[in-house]
């Protein structure tokens, strides 16, 4: 659970259901990552190639609450998630938002650099 926006509970299962069934994603995770306050929603994308992230994200946000909308978005480099031994993506690893191109799903500019950030409540 990450403490999102606002207060609300934000259940990153939730949001990667949403964002798995677009077309183009391989596979997702959901962090919050507090930079400012408050936290922000950071999708972590494994996508097919030549998949718009931009693209996927605005649609997987339509579908979502208000309180549950991606705001930042990492696109992962390599061909899966760091996984545990239950096949889970490993979602705690700071390095799973850190690595690979980093953009804000509002941003006029694609991408932006990867940077240090907090991890709360994943």
């Amino acid at each position: 659970m990450i403490l999102g926006p606002g207060g609300q509970n934000v259940y990153p299962e939730d949001i990667e259901f949403e964002l798995n069934r677009q077309s183009g994603v391989k596979d997702s995770a959901v962090v919050g990552i507090e930079e400012d306050h408050p936290i922000e929603i950071h999708a972590v994308l494994l996508l097919e190639n030549g998949a718009s992230p931009e693209a996927i994200l605005e649609s997987a946000n339509q579908k979502l609450a208000s309180f549950q909308k991606i705001q930042n978005y990492s696109v992962w480099p390599e061909p899966d998630f760091p996984r545990s031994a239950t096949v889970k993506s490993e979602r705690k690893s700071a390095s799973l938002a850190q690595k690979g191109a980093r953009g804000s799903v509002n941003a006029k500019s694609r991408y932006h650099s990867a940077h240090q950030a907090s991890w709360r409540n994943l």
